[in-house]
């Protein structure tokens, strides 16, 4: 039993990185399955009892290398330390790490399952800055359904900078793009300016 355990774990990752090499290399649109197995020298079968597409393995790649629970604030902490700015930082070098994928996947915006694993991501980071900070939302964003309305907001607002900065290739520049992002959050909400 722990040979078997063993062997389906060797095979799903000689799959993600196969998955991942691809990625790097073209379009993510013209990863298949079939190219993946033959990279990985594992059968189709095999692949399908980690995922159901490339796509949805790089995304867990991406999620997985995008770790925030550094940034994610923690009642009582300084929030210089954790929080939305060193949250940016991370995101940005992420995104550098992880350029040629961002780049191939973008057409003109990332798919679906890239987008939800960034959104997954951003969510949580600001789900633990609501937390921490409540009293720095905008009043109109007291509510439940308000703070959740909020959040998204956020999400996807730095969702779409970052696909921009991505297809401008300013994303390298990582002065500029912490820049950016900062400056679209208004000042109030990140607590500490």
């Amino acid at each position: 039993m722990e040979v078997t355990k063993v062997a389906r774990l060797s095979a799903e990752q000689r799959l993600m990185a196969a998955a991942v090499e691809l990625a790097t290399e073209g379009p993510l649109a013209a990863v298949t399955v079939s190219k993946v197995c033959r990279r990985a020298e594992v059968s189709r079968d095999s692949f399908y009892r980690f995922a159901s597409s490339p796509a949805e393995m790089i995304a867990r790649h991406l999620y997985e290398d995008h770790d925030v629970a550094q940034v994610v604030p923690r009642h009582g902490e300084d929030p210089g330390v954790r929080g939305l700015v060193p949250a940016m930082q991370l995101l940005v070098e992420h995104v550098q790490r992880n350029y040629a994928i961002y780049r191939n996947a973008r057409a003109p915006h990332f798919p679906p399952v890239i987008q939800e694993s960034l959104l997954r991501r951003f969510r949580q980071v600001l789900a633990g800055h609501v937390q921490e900070f409540p009293e720095k939302l905008p009043p109109v964003a007291r509510s439940p359904a308000a703070i959740d309305a909020f959040v998204d907001y956020v999400a996807f607002a730095t969702l779409g900078a970052v696909e921009s900065l991505v297809g401008s290739g300013s994303i390298l520049d990582t002065q500029f793009s912490v820049g950016i992002l900062r400056a679209a959050i208004a000042p109030s909400w990140l607590a500490y300016d």
